[in-house]
C-alpha cells in the first residue's frame, strides 16, 4: 500500500510540473484541470478570412457546415475546414466574432470579440481545460475557455466573452445553401472543405472521451451522449439529443422564460429560440416541416429563426452548446438534466 501511495504521489507531482508553473499561478482553477493538448500552432487560426460565394464553394451537399446569420447576413464554415483551424476571426453584420470549434468535445461556438479592453484576435492556445479547447488572445495573452467563454488567466482573468447575438447552427451544406443562397463561404488557400475526417475514429468510439481522464465524471449519462446545454443565471441544464429526436420542437421553461428547442434529424440542425408568445404555460407554437408556426399566423424558419411572414420579427436566439455530456458536465458539474417525462429537471447528485 505504501508503495502504491508513493507511486501515486510521484505521478501527481509529474502531472503538475508538466504544466508550466507560471501558468499554474495565473489560472484560477486546479492545475490538474489545465493540460497540454497539441502544440500551439498545430491548428493555425484564421486571422484574415477570405470568402467565396455559395455558387463557387466546393463542398459536398451532405457535408456539415457551421452556419452563422445575423441581420440577413450569412456566413458558412465547413466543419472539415474548422477542424483543421479550430478558430476563425471574422466580422459578421458589423460584429467582430470568433468562430471556434473543439474537436474533442465536438462543439462549435461563436463569441463577440469586443471586450472592455478592446477588440481581440484569437488563436488556439494548445492547452486544454477540462478536456476542451482554450483560446489565447493576441493582445493580452489571456487564456479563454472554449465552452464557457471565461478568461482563465492573464489580464482578463474572470471576465466573459459575450455570445454572438445572431444564430449559429450545425447543418448540411445543401440545406444551408437552399435557405441562404446569399451566404458566403470561408475559403483558406483556395479550399472550402477538407473531406478527410481525422477525428472519425474518436467520434465513433464511445470509450474515447477527451485527451486525458476527465477531472469530473458524471455517470448520469454516457460520456459521449450528445446534449444541448444552456445556462441561466448561475444554473445550467442539459437536454438529451434523444429527447429532441422524439420531440423535434420542445418547449421548456427556465427562469420564467419559455424556450423552444429544435432538432431536425435529416439536416442535423439544432437551435434554441426564445418563445415569441411569452411565458404561456402551454406552448402555442407548432412545427410544420422545417418551419415553426405561431397561434396568430406567424411563421419562422426553424433552423435560423428568420420570419417568413411580412411584419413579423425574427425569433431571438438563446445561447446554447451542442456537445458531449462529458464536456458539458465537467464544465458545469451542478447541471440539471431535463426529464421529458415529468417536465422536471434531474439535479446533480
Amino acid at each position: 500500500m505504501l508503495k502504491f501511495i508513493l507511486s501515486l504521489a510521484l505521478l501527481m507531482t509529474a502531472l503538475v510540473f508538466a504544466t508550466p508553473q507560471k501558468l499554474i499561478q495565473e489560472v484560477k482553477i486546479p492545475a490538474l484541470e489545465l493540460r497540454e493538448g497539441q502544440p500551439e500552432g498545430s491548428f493555425p487560426a484564421v486571422l484574415t478570412p477570405h470568402f467565396v460565394s455559395a455558387e463557387h464553394a466546393r463542398i459536398a451537399p451532405d457535408s456539415l457546415v457551421i452556419g452563422c446569420a445575423k441581420a440577413r447576413t450569412a456566413h458558412a464554415y465547413a466543419l472539415g475546414l474548422l477542424e483543421a483551424h479550430e478558430a476563425v476571426n471574422d466580422t459578421l453584420a458589423g460584429m467582430p466574432v470568433v468562430i471556434a470549434y473543439c474537436s474533442l468535445c465536438d462543439s462549435a461556438v461563436a463569441y463577440d470579440r469586443r471586450t472592455a479592453d478592446g477588440t481581440f484576435t484569437f488563436a488556439v492556445s494548445g492547452w486544454l481545460w477540462r478536456n476542451a479547447q482554450t483560446l489565447r488572445d493576441q493582445e493580452t495573452g489571456s487564456l479563454w475557455s472554449h465552452l464557457t467563454g471565461e478568461a482563465l488567466s492573464g489580464q482578463c482573468k474572470g471576465t466573459h466573452l459575450k455570445p454572438f447575438t445572431g444564430s449559429i447552427v450545425r447543418v448540411r451544406w445543401d440545406v444551408w445553401k437552399r435557405e441562404h443562397p446569399e451566404t458566403i463561404v470561408l475559403s483558406v488557400n483556395g479550399v472550402e472543405d477538407v473531406p478527410f475526417d481525422r477525428f472519425a475514429d474518436y467520434r465513433h468510439d464511445p470509450r474515447q472521451f477527451g485527451y486525458y481522464p476527465p477531472p469530473y465524471q458524471d455517470l448520469r449519462l454516457p460520456p459521449k451522449e450528445k446534449v444541448v446545454g444552456i445556462t441561466f443565471g448561475s444554473r445550467a441544464r442539459a437536454f438529451r439529443l434523444s429527447t429532441l429526436l422524439r420531440t423535434p420542437l420542445l418547449s421548456a421553461t427556465v427562469n420564467d422564460r419559455r424556450l423552444l428547442l429544435y432538432r431536425n434529424p435529416r439536416s442535423g440542425a439544432v437551435a434554441v429560440w426564445v418563445s415569441p408568445e411569452g411565458n404561456a404555460p402551454v406552448s402555442g407554437e407548432r412545427l410544420f416541416g422545417a418551419t415553426i408556426q405561431g397561434v396568430q399566423g406567424q411563421c419562422w424558419r426553424a433552423s435560423d429563426g428568420v420570419a417568413l411572414v411580412p411584419g413579423v420579427a425574427d425569433l431571438k436566439p438563446y445561447p446554447y452548446r451542442f456537445t458531449y455530456w462529458f464536456a458539458w458536465s465537467s464544465h458545469y458539474p451542478a447541471t440539471d438534466i431535463f426529464d421529458s417525462e415529468s417536465d422536471k429537471p434531474e439535479t446533480a447528485r
